[in-house]
C-alpha cells in the first residue's frame, strides 16, 4: 500500500505462504458442498473453523478483534487465488457459485472469525450473498459497482439506519462491514477510501452541526430496486460511542443551510489528498466500517469485454443483534 497520508486508521495483515496454502487445503474438501447460499450458511461454522485451524494465532486475533478496536479498515493480502481455474470476468453472463466456492467461503469464514454475521438484502442483488463487482455490457451507464462510469463518494445502503447507533428502526439496517475479495485488478483502477472521523476534522464547526441534524433525505442507491423506500428527515452524522458515523452518497436536503453544508463537504471529498487508494491485487481483501469509511471509484476506462475485466467479490456483514431476517430459515435475508 502506498500511504501518503496519515492512515491510523488502517491495519494492513500480510498472509505467509504458509497460511496461504493452508487455508487452500482446509477449505478444499468443503467446496463440493457450496452450490447456494444456503449452503454457504449451512457450513459457515465448519468454514471459519476450517480458517482458523489454518491460519497463524496472530492472524486470527488480527481478525477476531477487528470489529472492536479504533482501526476502521483491514487489508489481507495473500489469500489462495487460482487464476489457471479462474472463470472468465461475468460481464455477459452470471458465474455459478460452484465455481467460486473457495473465494466465497473465504469471504464467509473471514465474517465469522470476525464474529459478524453475512447478510443480503431483498432489493438489492435478487437477495445474494455474493455480489460481483464487474463492469457490465448492459449497465454501462448505471451509478453502481457493474457500471463504468464515476462511482462518487458513499456509505452503502444509506437509506438504511446505522446498525448499532440508530435505535428503534423496524426495517433492517445497513451492513455494518462491508468486505470486497479482488480476483482480477487493473492497476488503472483503485479502490478509494476516506476516514470520516478525518473528514469530520476538517469540515468547519457549524456544518458538522448542520449535518447532524434530521434535515436530510436518503434516496436507495442505483443498485437496489424501485421497491426500496427512501428514510426521510434523518441526519448524514450521527456522533455516538465517541465517534461520528455517516450515511452519504444519494443525499438530498430539506433546508436552504442544508443543501449549503453538502455544497462545502462535495468541496471537501473532492480533493485527492484525502483519499488512500488500494488497486487490490489478486488475493487481497478489504473490510471496513463502512458508516466510518466513505468509498468510492474512477471511471473505468474503456476495454475489451475478454474475461479478464477488474473483479472484485462483496459481502455485506454486522453483528448477530442487528440481523433481522425476512424468515427464520433464510437468516441472511432481510427487507
Amino acid at each position: 500500500m502506498n500511504m501518503n497520508q496519515t492512515t491510523n486508521w488502517v491495519e494492513a495483515i500480510k498472509l505467509t505462504p504458509a497460511e496461504s496454502r493452508s487455508v487452500y487445503q482446509a477449505l478444499l474438501p468443503i467446496a463440493a458442498n457450496i452450490n447456494s447460499d444456503m449452503a454457504l450458511v449451512t457450513y459457515a461454522n465448519e468454514i471459519a473453523e476450517a480458517m482458523r485451524d489454518a491460519l497463524s494465532t496472530s492472524t486470527v486475533n488480527a481478525i477476531a478483534s477487528f470489529t472492536e478496536r479504533p482501526e476502521t479498515l483491514q487489508v489481507i493480502d495473500g489469500w489462495p487465488i487460482d487464476l489457471l481455474s479462474l472463470p472468465d470476468t461475468p460481464s455477459y453472463h452470471p458465474v455459478h457459485l460452484t465455481n467460486i466456492a473457495l473465494y466465497a467461503m473465504i469471504l464467509v469464514g473471514y465474517c465469522l472469525i470476525r464474529g459478524e454475521c453475512p447478510v443480503s438484502y431483498v432489493h438489492e442483488n435478487a437477495g445474494q450473498l455474493i455480489r460481483h463487482v464487474t463492469p457490465k455490457i448492459t449497465q454501462q451507464s448505471e451509478v453502481s459497482s457493474h457500471g463504468s462510469t464515476i462511482l462518487g463518494p458513499h456509505t452503502d445502503n444509506e437509506h438504511k439506519p446505522i446498525a448499532g447507533v440508530e435505535m428503534g428502526q423496524e426495517q433492517a439496517a445497513a451492513p455494518s462491514t462491508l468486505t470486497l475479495l479482488s480476483l482480477r485488478c487493473d492497476l488503472m483502477v483503485p479502490t478509494l477510501f476516506a476516514s470520516v472521523q478525518d473528514i469530520v476534522a476538517k469540515l468547519p464547526e457549524k456544518i458538522v452541526q448542520q449535518f447532524v441534524q434530521p434535515v436530510f433525505i436518503a434516496q436507495p442507491p442505483q443498485s437496489f430496486s424501485s421497491a426500496a423506500s427512501a428514510m426521510k428527515e434523518v441526519p448524514v452524522l450521527i456522533a455516538a460511542k465517541g465517534r461520528y458515523y455517516a450515511r452519504y452518497g444519494n443525499i438530498s436536503a430539506i433546508s436552504e443551510i442544508a443543501v449549503d453544508a453538502l455544497t462545502q463537504l462535495r468541496t471537501l471529498l473532492n480533493k485527492d489528498s484525502l483519499w488512500l487508494p488500494l488497486p487490490l491485487l489478486p488475493g487481497s481483501s478489504v473490510c471496513f466500517k463502512q458508516n466510518e469509511v466513505l468509498h468510492a471509484r474512477t471511471v473505468l476506462p474503456p476495454r475489451p469485454f475478454d474475461g479478464g475485466s477488474r473483479w472484485l467479490l462483496r459481502l455485506y456483514s454486522m453483528q448477530p443483534e442487528h440481523v433481522k431476517p425476512i424468515n427464520s430459515e433464510m437468516s441472511f435475508l432481510q427487507l
